[in-house]
Parts: structure tokens; sequence; C-alpha cells
């Protein structure tokens, strides 16, 4: 019989956190006795369950405290590629603005799930949408050239720097 893999406790304290917040904000139930211990039960059979399927890794952590510095980053892009789209659907020249344009994209992220949130990132920015990720490279369509150009570089840009920031 294969053993799961070895956990630390650290990434087990992040599970227990992310699902105790998780439940607790959901369920809005705080002055029950008996719901709480049915949530605690449940938690706890998750946690097990999770540990011995080897689920809890170092790539699944729930808790990362780069992303709050990323987040509100992504966030600003998001709204700024927003406001972009928009001043080119709404252009009185709109074969100008709007010049759909392929590229490949660098993704110089050392693991999997570096490379997911870039391309997830990618994707959330209106005007672009990832198609295909590689080990080392993202085709992206792009909804202007210098929306493409913004990709550009040997890291990906600086959305693909912060990313390559969250992985440590």
């Amino acid at each position: 019989m294969n053993e799961a893999p070895k956990v630390s406790a650290g990434h087990m304290i992040g599970l227990i956190i992310a699902l105790t917040l998780i439940w607790l904000g959901w369920s809005g139930i705080y002055d029950n006795g008996m719901i709480l211990s049915f949530g605690v039960l449940s938690l706890v059979i998750t946690v097990w369950v999770s540990k011995r399927l080897g689920a809890i890794d170092s790539e699944g952590q729930p808790v990362n405290p780069k992303l709050i510095g990323y987040a509100p980053w992504l966030l600003k892009e998001i709204v700024v590629a927003n406001i972009d789209v928009i001043k080119r659907i709404l252009s009185p020249e709109i074969e100008k603005a709007i010049s759909p344009t392929w590229t490949v994209v660098s993704a110089k992220q050392k693991t999997r799930l570096g490379r997911v949130i870039f391309a997830n990132s990618i994707t959330l920015t209106p005007g672009t949408v990832s198609v295909e990720v590689g080990e080392d490279k993202i085709l992206v369509h792009a909804l202007s050239q210098e929306g493409a150009d913004a990709l550009a570089g040997d890291m990906g840009g600086e959305m693909g720097t912060r990313v390559c920031g969250l992985e440590g």
C-alpha cells in the first residue's frame, strides 16, 4: 500500500485556517453549538481525507501571504484593461483601434501552479486570452498589438515578473 507523502505542519495549518474561514464566512452561524460542532467535524474529516489522498502539497498551499500584494495589483490591471477595451470599442476608427493578434509569451515560472496563475491572470485581464500553456511559453490572443506588447520580454512583462515573485 502506498503511503501519502509527508505534509509539513505549515501546510496543514494553512489548510485548516483557509477551510475554517470559508466555512465560517459561508455558514454565517456562530452561536449554535451543534452546528459549530458539525463544522469542526467536517473540517477534521476533510483535512484527514486530503492528507490521506496526498492532496496537500507545497503547490496547493491555500494561504500565500504574497498573494496579498499581487491581488490588488491584478485588480488594478483588470480595471485599466477594461477601460482600454471600452475606449477601443467606442473609438470612431474601430478598424485602427482593434487589431487582433497572436503572441507567444515567455513563462519563466518554476512551477505548474505559477504558470497557471500567470495564464489565468492574462485571461482575467480584458483584451487578452491565454489559449495554450506549455512548459515555458503561453500562446495568447490579444485584442491589440499594445496588449500583446505588454506581455513581451524575457519574463512575460510586468505580470510575468510579479507571478515569478509569488513563487519565491
